[in-house]
């Protein structure tokens, strides 16, 4: 009943982990996967299908502003030419919760009005595990766009994050190294057209030479998710059969 929620899509991701050095050559091991892919969805997608998204993730730590979000991170997109993109950044904060209630009623990410936005519910699916991902995104932020650096910039770009109270002058710390991003994927609507489903092999790398270099293994865990959105692109109530379905998808 919280109108702030009527605008989160509702999505599922499934999501393993590669072998790294399966990936030495990149596209040779991902046409071995694709008999196998069009087997399970009943796509018959072609290579020239798939998209190439190559980007330079940073991510934040939020600890200082009374609350440490589980990610906030700031993205930049390159062509396959290694040339930057302008205007097409990024900046994403999510928090994880074990129960799907919890994560919409305790973290209102809400984005400013200012802004091109998204935000959505995920359901984390991992071999071993599973969580809720409460996600807002900002988009098309100017390519110059460089950092943020106080509690008070986020609370600019989301103004409900924080508590009323927050040290706006706190700083936001840079947490680790930038890693860069090869992300192979393919989207369409799927099981008889009632769902958008997104494939994806996300590579990461230390330096954009090695993100853009097809002969070269990842350097980081790596994965391949499949992302099934509720009918209504994600505002409508998710339906059993497709579950399932992506679900079998996943476990083959």
């Amino acid at each position: 009943d919280n109108p702030k929620q009527a605008d989160i899509m509702d999505t599922r991701e499934y999501q393993a982990t590669l072998n790294n050095d399966d990936y030495v050559d990149r596209m040779s091991t991902i046409r071995d996967m694709m008999p196998l892919l069009r087997n399970l969805t009943g796509e018959y997608f072609t290579e020239e299908d798939w998209d190439i998204a190559i980007y330079e993730e940073r991510q934040y730590s939020t600890s200082r502003c009374g609350v440490k979000y589980s990610e906030l991170r700031r993205r930049k997109f390159y062509d396959e030419n290694g040339e930057i993109q302008k205007d097409k950044t990024t900046i994403d904060i999510n928090m994880d919760e074990p129960i799907k209630e919890d994560a919409l009623t305790k973290w209102d990410l809400t984005p400013s009005d200012d802004y091109k936005s998204e935000q959505k519910i995920e359901h984390d699916v991992h071999t071993s595990r599973d969580k809720f991902n409460i996600k807002a995104k900002i988009k098309k932020l100017p390519t110059h766009f460089s950092d943020v650096k106080t509690c008070g910039e986020v609370s600019t770009l989301f103004p409900y994050c924080f508590d009323e109270d927050v040290d706006l002058d706190a700083t936001v710390k840079i947490s680790g190294d930038d890693v860069f991003i090869w992300d192979y994927s393919y989207s369409d609507y799927m099981f008889f057209g009632t769902s958008k489903v997104k494939l994806s092999w996300t590579l990461y790398y230390d330096d954009l030479e090695s993100a853009m270099n097809y002969t070269k293994a990842p350097t980081h865990k790596s994965e391949f998710s499949i992302r099934i959105y509720s009918p209504n692109d994600g505002m409508g109530p998710f339906q059993r059969e497709s579950l399932d379905w992506v679900a079998a998808i996943y476990s083959g």
